[in-house]
């Protein structure tokens, strides 16, 4: 049961990050494009620090494959709390990322 699970949480993570990679995108250009027109001004360099500052998970002030790492385990654990077998809720997590 553990692993049916997890392979659904990994199909819906999937998805719901394409979906926000989705939105993240529009957004851009939503904004690139009043920049465009004149209408805002974007600090990109104070955005790309900011979101570095709130996201950055092991304070090297860099976004990297150990920040990631640390995020999906810390969400893992949070998943996986009270589950009988978290071994199979993980890798059925996995195969649900992997083939979905």
């Amino acid at each position: 049961v553990s692993s049916a699970f997890g392979a659904c949480v990994g199909v819906a993570t999937k998805k719901l990050t394409k979906d926000a990679m989705y939105g993240v995108g529009i957004a851009f250009m939503g904004l690139q494009t009043l920049s465009y027109l004149g209408y805002i001004s974007i600090d990109w360099g104070k955005v790309e620090k900011d979101i570095t500052k709130a996201i950055d998970q092991n304070g090297d002030g860099q976004l990297d494959r150990e920040d990631i790492k640390i995020m999906l385990k810390k969400f893992l654990e949070v998943l996986k709390t009270g589950l009988p077998n978290a071994a199979g809720f993980t890798a059925g997590f996995a195969l649900g990322v992997k083939f979905s």
